[in-house]
């Protein structure tokens, strides 16, 4: 409660249902549809198909994630006002999260933390009979197929107690991948693929659910024996690649891959053309062109590569010879933030980022001030839009965020401290 008595606007987000039930969310909800619906169709050509629900009947909806966009157009399939939890940057970002809080009113959740916060708000609209979507995996695709769904999902399910349709959005990673600079123009589409009842919910446990889940809501544009053969029209296909290519298949060097216009290279000789298609082709003539376009079809078939790379580099019996002075990764000019759910974001310092085996460290070379967190002390790490890091500390539970403007790759840091950790864990 603010000084006045009167309940602030972050407070907003937490209050009972009552908030979201305000009459005017029936109103702008279909005419943001009705605005936005050529906007969608003219970047993506996306067509949804509708899905006649009861009048009685309240529900969760899960969808996949593949786009910035997603909660728009699942909307599309539906008449009734729905309430999207949404990372909690969407609310730090001033005038423009008032305007989206005004309009849509999205449930805040840390991606970096277990939010109790938002589970009881999620559970509170469900019992006011407001309709909520969820994006259970929390992330848009990084490769292709859908991102782990957690564990605790299934749970989550047995709790609420409330029918569940499973919603999944086709053609978005191709349309609109999370590394690319800009978008491309194919075919999308978006329905209701399937219904668990409360009593299919009830007989099943936590893990078969997270089994029907992943089953219905992975939309992997590179499973399966046909390849596509829809061109997905844009500019600079493999621009910004190398936010989630670290490592060069060539001459294994770390950090050396850059793109251009179509094309991801190293320079040392290595090349990929990634083509409208989604596909990656080979970037010339020669013969060490053509292996590599065999080697690497796709991209989930490259980022694979590297997680298996990772697996090797840093084992336990590699972990425990390297030098902990000794840097594997570091980025300049990264800005160091500290975050309040759903509020304005503190700057801690700007310079180097650094990732060792034991630690993650921030420098500031004009003030030597310097963070330094362990890693046995970071908390589900995650990556927010293209390439923000955000992560807890687990010694005071503080959430820190970590960006560039330069393009450069959240993931290496991502998956390089999983795998570190999981050897951690192995060797206890």
């Amino acid at each position: 409660m603010s000084a006045s008595g009167k309940k602030t606007s972050t407070n907003r987000h937490y209050t009972s249902a009552t908030y979201r039930s305000n009459f005017r969310y029936r109103l702008s909800f279909p005419i943001l549809k009705v605005l936005l619906t050529p906007v969608i169709w003219f970047l993506f050509n996306y067509r949804a198909d509708y899905y006649d629900a009861p009048k009685d009947e309240n529900y969760l909806i899960l969808s996949n994630h593949t786009g910035s966009l997603d909660p728009l157009m699942l909307a599309k399939s539906f008449r009734r006002p729905i309430f999207f939890v949404a990372s909690d940057h969407l609310f730090r970002l001033g005038i423009i999260s008032k305007i989206i809080d005004f309009l849509v009113a999205p449930i805040p959740i840390i991606k970096s933390k277990q939010d109790l916060q938002a589970l009881r708000n999620i559970s509170s609209e469900l019992a006011n009979g407001n309709t909520v979507a969820l994006f259970p995996s929390g992330s848009r695709s990084v490769s292709g197929p859908e991102e782990a769904i957690p564990r605790a999902t299934g749970k989550l399910l047995k709790i609420l107690k409330v029918p569940v349709l499973l919603y999944r959005l086709e053609g978005g990673y191709l349309s609109s991948p999370r590394w690319a600079r800009s978008h491309r123009r194919g075919k999308m589409s978006g329905r209701v693929v399937y219904k668990l009842t409360a009593a299919d919910i009830e007989r099943s446990t936590p893990e078969e659910l997270n089994r029907i889940l992943y089953e219905h809501l992975d939309a992997n544009p590179y499973a399966g024996k046909e390849r596509n053969t829809i061109n997905y029209l844009g500019r600079n296909y493999a621009q910004y690649l190398e936010r989630i290519f670290w490592k060069c298949p060539s001459c294994l060097r770390l950090q050396s891959l850059k793109s251009e216009k179509d094309i991801v290279f190293c320079n040392c000789g290595f090349r990929l053309r990634y083509n409208a298609r989604g596909y990656f082709e080979a970037a010339g003539n020669t013969a060490r062109d053509q292996f590599y376009a065999i080697r690497f079809p796709q991209v989930d078939s490259f980022y694979q590569w590297q997680l298996n790379e990772l697996k090797k580099d840093f084992s336990t019996e590699k972990l425990a010879s390297m030098n902990l002075r000794q840097s594997i990764f570091t980025d300049n000019e990264e800005t160091l933030v500290l975050t309040s759910k759903a509020r304005k974001n503190q700057k801690v310092l700007k310079g180097s980022l650094a990732l060792y085996p034991d630690r993650l460290e921030y420098l500031d070379p004009h003030s030597g001030v310097c963070f330094r967190f362990p890693l046995a002390q970071i908390f589900d790490i995650d990556c927010i839009g293209p390439q923000r890091l955000q992560f807890t500390d687990a010694r005071d539970q503080l959430v820190y965020e970590s960006y560039n403007k330069k393009p450069r790759s959240a993931y290496k840091y991502i998956e390089t401290i999983k795998q570190i950790k999981s050897q951690f864990l192995s060797s206890r």
